[in-house]
């Protein structure tokens, strides 16, 4: 096929139907893996390619079959269109009104169909010019993505203002395994008494029995996931990062490097550690420089899928309550049930295998959306899919704290079997931290931070197992970014002092606005910490 055969052929349905997955991949980057962008993409295209041929077919006319099935396309996956109309209305909107709004697109769809079919137009001349126009749209959010990975990739880690001290393995004594486990909104026990009615003392008392210190005053250091988790596994606080960003910057890039390439991985590393990280729905804290990287294989449709349903024509049947008598369609919480149950499978079988090993595996879980009942079956979801917490995931504070409290007991009877097989797999006792990164977000509000309990969202389940052996640097008190400098110095002879425990605030907007957060339920912290610096979110 030459040059001028390949600029008439009609390749515009296929780039038609590529441009929207581009465009909300390119918006979504930053927290959601590329890898989720395949399979939609070949899904889309093969449609495309699908609904040309049919109709090429029916009409006996290439050019003409092609402008359909890119219409088509632009009509069914423009998401910037559905998302306007869609995203944001509450899930109460009135039928009618979205039954007037699918009947509209639907006229105005079959309006221009008519027409095409009807046209003794030739629109073999158009061709060409479909051509690049599909081009262009599609090559504006590849050169976002492009460029967004080239600088991801070339982005100097922060320095870390931590010297490492000198490692003093005893070298006739074998190198435990370590397991990192964070359970994303995991609440201490009596704040879970406090505020969720919920008696959590039999899954600590089992703890207890296995030999865990069960830290009953740990409260986290950060009120965010990425925060936390760069926090403690550097074993520092996060304060160079004002200093060095600005107090109001939302760059959160430098987060990944501290995650993705931190001191506790490399110092374990040059010990000759193994690293096991597990594939998440959050980019941030996946650890994709591990030796091993585990993925679930792709089963129900992925969080990116399902943000590409919600912002679709599909939405206005799928999900809104339009026929009765059929149940809403809310994809995306199969597939996270499927991570969990992965991760929760492969840590299990993590125990059999040889180390010495550093296993780093972020379950998010009992953290919103809720897929579990109690007794582990799957929930029936009652709105679109979201990985938020606090006032973004919709819901009644008594609506909350039953899906997570729900979620909460089932996920500790699969705590029980995992610390079990893991206790029990190694001949060398391992090291394993149960540790909440945050706590849960009932109370939590992104938008208007003093109507947040900020106890509630930093009271954690913080458990360690050094072996069965104690040290007495556990105490109750024991925040994160001291849990890996009491692991080392531990296990390994290092000399890490212990820091004072301290636990900041801060809103999704402004991550490095840190602001002091409260220690017990009627706290009050200091004045002067509390004020923000950054323009208020929503006040």
């Amino acid at each position: 096929m030459g040059l001028r055969q390949t600029a008439r052929f009609p390749w515009h349905p296929a780039l038609f139907s590529l441009a929207p997955v581009a465009a909300l991949a390119a918006e979504t980057i930053e927290p959601l893996p590329a890898r989720y962008i395949w399979r939609p993409a070949l899904a889309v295209v093969a449609c495309s390619v699908a609904l040309s041929l049919v109709l090429w077919r029916v009409l006996r006319d290439r050019h003409k079959a092609a402008a359909l099935a890119s219409m088509a396309c632009a009509f069914t996956l423009y998401t910037p269109l559905y998302a306007l109309l869609l995203a944001d209305p509450p899930p109460e909107t009135p039928a009618w009104a979205l039954r007037t709004l699918g009947l509209a697109l639907t006229a105005l769809f079959l309006t221009l169909f008519a027409v095409v079919t009807r046209s003794r137009w030739r629109l073999a001349s158009l061709t060409p010019w479909a051509n690049l126009t599909g081009l262009a749209i599609l090559a504006l959010p590849l050169a976002d993505i492009i460029h967004f990975e080239l600088v991801q990739a070339r982005r100097p880690l922060p320095p870390v203002p931590v010297a490492e001290s000198p490692v003093r393995a005893d070298p006739q004594r074998p190198l435990p395994d370590i397991y990192f486990v964070v359970l994303d909104g995991y609440g201490r026990a009596d704040l879970l008494e406090t505020r969720y009615g919920y008696d959590n003392s039999p899954f600590v008392e089992f703890l207890r029995s296995r030999g865990f210190h069960v830290a009953d005053a740990s409260f986290s250091n950060y009120s965010q996931t990425t925060l936390s988790l760069a926090s403690t596994l550097n074993l520092t606080y996060l304060d160079f990062l004002p200093a060095q960003l600005g107090r109001c910057s939302q760059d959160q890039n430098p987060l990944d490097g501290l995650i993705g390439s931190s001191l506790v991985q490399s110092s374990l590393r040059a010990m000759g550690y193994e690293t096991y990280a597990f594939a998440t729905e959050y980019r941030r804290s996946e650890i994709e420089s591990a030796d091993r990287f585990l993925i679930p294989p792709l089963r129900a449709a992925t969080p990116f899928e399902a943000l590409l349903f919600d912002r679709s024509a599909f939405s206005i049947l799928g999900y809104r309550r339009l026929i009765p008598g059929v149940p809403p369609l809310f994809p995306g919480y199969a597939a996270h049930g499927d991570m969990l149950a992965f991760g929760f499978e492969e840590l299990a079988r993590l125990a059999s295998v040889p180390g010495p090993k550093f296993v780093f595996a972020h379950l998010v879980i009992p953290h919103p959306p809720f897929v579990f009942l109690e007794d582990g079956r799957p929930r029936t979801p009652e709105r679109p899919y979201l990985l938020r917490d606090g006032n973004e995931t919709g819901m009644t504070t008594a609506e909350y704290v039953e899906g997570y409290t729900s979620q909460l007991a089932y996920l500790n009877t699969v705590l029980r079997t995992l610390v079990v097989a893991i206790q029990t797999g190694p001949t060398t006792p391992p090291i394993i931290i149960l540790q909440g990164d945050h706590g849960p977000g009932s109370r939590l509000n992104w938008d208007v931070p003093r109507l947040s309990d900020t106890w509630e969202r930093h009271a954690i389940l913080n458990a360690i197992y050094l072996g069965g052996e104690r040290d007495p640097a556990l105490d109750d008190e024991l925040t994160p970014v001291n849990t890996f400098r009491i692991v080392f110095n531990h296990a390994f002879g290092t000399a890490y002092p212990i820091l004072e425990n301290r636990s900041y605030f801060s809103t999704w907007r402004w991550p490095y606005d840190f602001q002091a957060a409260a220690a017990t339920p009627d706290a009050e912290p200091a004045e002067e910490l509390t004020a923000p610096a950054c323009p208020p979110d929503g006040e």
